[in-house]
C-alpha cells in the first residue's frame, strides 16, 4: 500500500513543483545563514489598506517595472499591500488582507526572490484552483507567516528554495496538501494547525535543518500527517500531534539523521510512525497508539537508528516492526496489548533490543527471526498469549538478563536452526508451557545461569537440537521435568539445580548425552530418567527422591551388596578351613 501510493503522490508532487509561473534559476543567493527576527517589530502604517482584498498578486524583488498585480516591495508598499521597510527592525507587514482567487489556476500570493525581511499576519488566502497556492514562496528568506488562514486552496502553503523563514500559529484545511516545503533550510513550522486536507498535512523533500513542531495534523484523507523524503537530513519533527491520517501520522523515508521526538500519532489507517530506508535517525518518547497496522515501523534498510522510550500499544498489528535493517538500537519501549506482537524484528543484524516492556500481546511479546548478532537485554515480556520472547532461526545472538513470566506458552523459546547463541541469566517462570525452549535443530548454544522455575510443564525442554550445553541453571518446581531432552544428542547438562519436579532431569530418545555434577533433589519420580536412550553417561550427581530409586543410589547399593556378599563368603569360608584344621 505505501508503495502504491507514494507513487501516486510522486506524480502530484512533480506538478505541483512545475506549477509556477515562473521556476526561478537564480542559485546563487539560495541560502542565507540563520538570522535572529525581533518578536516585535516596528513598522510603518500610514499606507496600510485596512481589510483590503486581493487576488493573483506577485512580489517580485527583483522586478523593475510593474503591472496592477506583479512588483517588488516598493511597489507593494504603493498600493497599499504592506507597510514597511524590509529590515529585521522594521520588516514589510501584510496585514489583515483577504486574497481570493475564485478558483483562478493561480496562487492568491506570490513572493519571490526577497531577501528583505517581511511578515505575513492575520491574512486570508482561499480558492486558488487545481495545482496553485494560497502562499507560494520561492527563493526567499528572513520571512514570517503568522495567524492566517489558508482553506479551500490546492495548496494551502507552498515553499521552494525557502530559508530563515517562520511558519506560526497559521489554519491551513480542506485543501490538497496542507504546506510543501522542497529544497528549503533552517525554517520552523511550529503551532499550526494543518487539519482535515484532501491529501497531506506537512510534505518535506530535500529539506534540511527544519524545526517542525507544536503542530496539529489530524484528519489529512490519503497521505501521512508529516511526510519528510528524499534527503531532507537533520530536521527536528517534535510535540507534534499526528491522528486519524490516511497513512501514516508521520512517515520518514530516504531521509537521514532527523530527531523525531514526543510526537503523538493515534489512529492512523497504516503506522503512527514509518521509518522507510532512512539512517541515523531518533525517534524518541514518541506515542503510537491504535494505529490500523504498526505503532511504529523501520522498514527497507533503516539502519543505525536509535528508537527510545516510545510507547505503542494497541495496534492492530505489532506494536514496534522492525525488517531488513542493521545496527539499530531499540531500547524502553513499551509495546502492549498490540493484535499481534509487542515488539517484532525480522532480518536484521548487529543490533540491540534492551529494557523493553511487552504485556499482554494476542502473540508474542518480543519476536526476532532470521537474523544475527542481535543483543537482547534486560527485557520483560509478560502475560502474552502465545511466547514471552521468540527467537526463530537466529545465529550467533546474546539473550541475556531477560525476564518472560506469565506467558500463555514458553517464556523463551529458539527454533528453527537458531545456532551458537548464548542465553544467560535469565529468569523464565510461570509460563504455561516451558520457561526455555529449543525447537528444531537449534545446536551449538550456551544455556548459563537461567531460572527456569515454577512452568507448568517444563524448566528446560530442547527438541531435536544437538551439541548444546546447559550449565549453572536452575529449574525448580516445575509441572514436569526439571530438564527434558527429546530427540537430543550430544548435549552437555553440567553443574544444574533441578528439585522439587517429576523428574529432575528426563531423556527420550536422546542419546550420547553428559549429565554431570546436578543437584537433583526432591523430585516426586526420578531425579534423572531416561526412555529409549542409550549411551548416555551420569556423574557426580547428588540426588535424592521420593519416588523410584534414583539410578546412581541404585548402583551403589548393588555394589555394596555384592561387596558385603563376597566379603561374608570369604569370612564364612575362612571361618570352616580353620575349623576343618583344628
Amino acid at each position: 500500500m505505501i508503495s502504491r501510493n507514494k507513487q501516486q503522490f510522486s506524480i502530484l508532487i512533480a506538478i505541483v513543483l512545475l506549477s509556477p509561473a515562473i521556476v526561478l534559476t537564480i542559485s546563487t543567493n539560495l541560502y542565507v545563514s540563520s538570522v535572529t527576527i525581533r518578536d516585535n517589530e516596528e513598522f510603518d502604517t500610514t499606507t496600510l489598506k485596512i481589510a483590503a482584498i486581493f487576488n493573483d498578486i506577485t512580489i517580485d524583488a527583483l522586478l523593475t517595472t510593474n503591472t496592477s498585480t506583479n512588483g517588488n516591495w516598493t511597489w507593494a508598499k504603493s498600493i497599499g499591500l504592506c507597510t514597511g521597510f524590509g529590515t529585521s527592525g522594521s520588516p514589510y507587514i501584510i496585514q489583515g488582507h483577504t486574497f481570493d482567487n475564485g478558483y483562478a489556476l493561480d496562487d492568491c500570493l506570490r513572493i519571490l526572490n526577497s531577501r528583505d525581511y517581511f511578515s505575513i499576519r492575520d491574512c486570508t488566502f482561499i480558492s486558488a484552483g487545481f495545482m496553485s497556492a494560497g502562499i507560494f514562496l520561492s527563493n526567499v528568506t528572513n520571512g514570517r507567516i503568522l495567524d492566517s488562514y489558508s482553506y479551500d486552496n490546492y495548496i494551502g502553503i507552498e515553499m521552494e528554495f525557502v530559508n530563515d523563514t517562520v511558519l506560526n500559529e497559521n489554519h491551513i484545511y480542506t485543501t490538497t496538501a496542507g504546506l510543501t516545503v522542497d529544497n528549503s533550510h533552517f525554517n520552523t513550522i511550529s503551532n499550526n494547525n494543518i487539519s482535515a486536507n484532501i491529501d497531506i498535512g506537512i510534505y518535506l523533500t530535500q529539506s534540511t535543518f527544519n524545526t517542525i513542531s507544536y503542530n496539529l495534523l489530524n484528519d489529512n484523507q490519503n497521505f501521512p500527517g508529516i511526510w519528510v523524503v528524499l534527503n531532507s537530513n537533520n530536521n527536528e519533527i517534535l510535540h507534534n500531534t499526528a491522528n486519524r491520517n490516511g497513512q501514516s501520522g508521520i512517515s520518514i523515508e530516504t531521509s537521514s539523521s532527523n530527531t523525531i521526538s514526543y510526537n503523538e500519532a493515534n489512529d492512523n489507517t497504516d503506522s503512527g510512525i514509518l521509518l522507510e530506508d532512512g539512517d541515523r535517525n531518533i525517534l524518541l518518547s514518541n506515542t503510537a497508539n491504535h494505529n490500523d497496522v504498526y505503532g511504529i515501523s523501520l522498514v527497507l534498510g533503516s539502519d543505525y537508528n536509535k528508537v527510545s522510550q516510545n510507547t505503542a500499544n494497541f495496534n492492530d498489528n505489532n506494536g514496534i516492526y522492525n525488517t531488513f535493517c542493521s545496527n539499530n538500537e531499540i531500547f524502553k519501549n513499551t509495546a502492549n496489548h498490540n493484535l499481534d506482537t509487542g515488539l517484532y524484528v525480522a532480518f536484521c543484524f548487529d543490533s540491540i533490543l534492551d529494557l523493553n516492556t511487552a504485556f499482554n500481546n494476542t502473540l508474542w511479546g518480543i519476536f526476532v527471526a532470521l537474523g544475527g548478532n542481535v543483543t537482547s537485554t534486560r527485557n520483560t515480556a509478560y502475560e502474552n498469549k502465545a511466547h514471552g520472547i521468540y527467537y526463530s532461526v537466529m545465529i550467533d545472538s546474546l539473550i541475556e538478563d531477560n525476564n518472560a513470566h506469565h506467558n500463555g506458552m514458553h517464556g523463551l523459546i529458539l527454533d528453527g536452526a537458531s545456532l551458537r547463541n548464548i542465553i544467560d541469566s535469565n529468569t523464565l517462570q510461570y509460563n504455561n508451557l516451558s520457561g526455555l525452549n529449543f525447537g528444531v535443530n537449534c545446536d551449538d548454544n550456551l544455556i548459563l545461569n537461567n531460572v527456569a522455575s515454577n512452568n507448568v510443564e517444563h524448566g528446560i525442554y530442547l527438541i531435536n537440537s544437538d551439541n548444546n550445553i546447559i550449565s549453572d541453571n536452575t529449574a525448580n518446581n516445575n509441572g514436569e521435568n526439571g530438564v527434558y531432552l527429546f530427540l537430543s544428542n550430544d548435549n552437555t547438562i553440567i553443574a544444574n539445580t533441578a528439585n522439587n519436579n517429576k523428574n529432575g532431569t528426563y531423556l527420550l530418545s536422546s542419546n550420547n548425552n553428559k549429565i554431570i555434577n546436578n543437584v537433583l533433589l526432591g523430585n516426586s519420580e526420578y531425579c534423572y530418567n531416561q526412555t529409549q536412550s542409550s549411551n548416555n553417561i551420569y556423574s557426580g550427581n547428588i540426588c535424592t527422591g521420593t519416588g523410584g530409586l534414583p539410578l546412581d543410589m541404585s548402583l551403589f547399593l548393588i555394589v555394596l551388596v555384592i561387596i558385603e556378599s563376597i566379603a561374608l563368603a570369604v569370612i564364612i569360608s575362612t571361618y570352616f578351613i580353620r575349623k576343618r584344621k583344628s
